[in-house]
Order: structure tokens, then C-alpha cells, then sequence
């Protein structure tokens, strides 16, 4: 009895290892990198599911895991994320956490509203519509026609 003991703790233990390395594995060989938005308050389990979602990650259950191990839970922000399909869970925590700056180019023709501005940021993915005819409605006219 005590021999099959071991030998089923030995079993669950391997196949506990190989589950986590496959699961904890890059999706893909996909190096294009894919943007998600996290929102003021999103959880932890929403993001994991998003990424799963646009197959960045394999597992959800072992993203929530890793992350709660990492702490990722109490340190990420709001904003937008550059993520890479081509590295691994830890890889991409390592991102969230510590998010690289990336540069987007809006081109704002002579003659944009700021209800166009606002469509054409909104189409880009960069603003949840209406955003920007929030903020910038008092400085409609003071906003010149140039690549920002």
C-alpha cells in the first residue's frame, strides 16, 4: 500500500510539472505583438481572459496562478500593453508590470472636428469614443492640422 502511495504522489507530482510547463509555454511562435487595454479596476481573471482570448496564453488557470504569485494583482495600471506572443507567462507578467513606452502617429487633416479627431482615435483603438470630445472641446480651433 505504502509502494502505491508513492508511486501515485510521484505521478501527480511529474504530471503536475508537466502540465505547468506546458501551459506556462509561449502560445506560439508569433513574435507580432498584440495590444490589450486594462481598465481601471479590471481583474486580474478579465485580463487572463482576454489573453486567452487573442491566444497569447495557453492557460488562463495558470496565468491567474503566476500572477498571484508574482503579485501582479496589486501592481498593474490602467493603460494600454504591448504584449508579445512569442515569450512565456512570466514574460508577459514581466510586461504588465513593467510596461516599455511605444510611439503611435496620429495625422490630424486641416479641416477635423474634434468629433473627427475623436472618431479617428477611437478607430485606431488608442480611446474609448467620446474621450477625446471631452477633454478637448474647449480647445476646438486651437488645434493645428499636423502628424502628433
Amino acid at each position: 500500500m505504502k509502494k502505491f502511495i508513492t508511486a501515485a504522489f510521484v505521478v501527480v507530482v511529474f504530471s503536475g510539472i508537466g502540465y505547468w510547463q506546458l501551459f506556462s509555454a509561449p502560445q506560439g511562435k508569433n513574435a507580432t505583438p498584440e495590444y490589450i487595454q486594462i481598465r481601471t479596476n479590471e481583474r486580474v481573471g478579465d485580463i487572463a481572459d482576454e489573453l486567452k482570448a487573442k491566444n497569447i496564453i495557453r492557460s488562463s488557470a495558470v496565468f491567474l496562478i503566476d500572477a498571484k504569485i508574482i503579485g501582479l494583482d496589486t501592481k498593474i495600471l490602467p493603460g494600454r500593453y504591448q504584449v508579445d506572443g512569442s515569450v512565456n507567462v512570466q514574460g508577459i507578467i514581466n510586461a504588465l508590470m513593467h510596461p516599455k513606452n511605444f510611439e503611435v502617429s496620429v495625422t490630424v487633416p486641416e479641416g477635423f472636428t474634434v468629433q473627427d479627431i475623436d472618431a479617428r482615435l477611437t478607430k485606431m483603438g488608442l480611446i474609448s469614443s467620446g474621450d477625446f470630445s471631452l477633454v478637448a472641446r474647449p480647445l476646438e480651433g486651437f488645434l493645428f492640422p499636423d502628424t502628433y
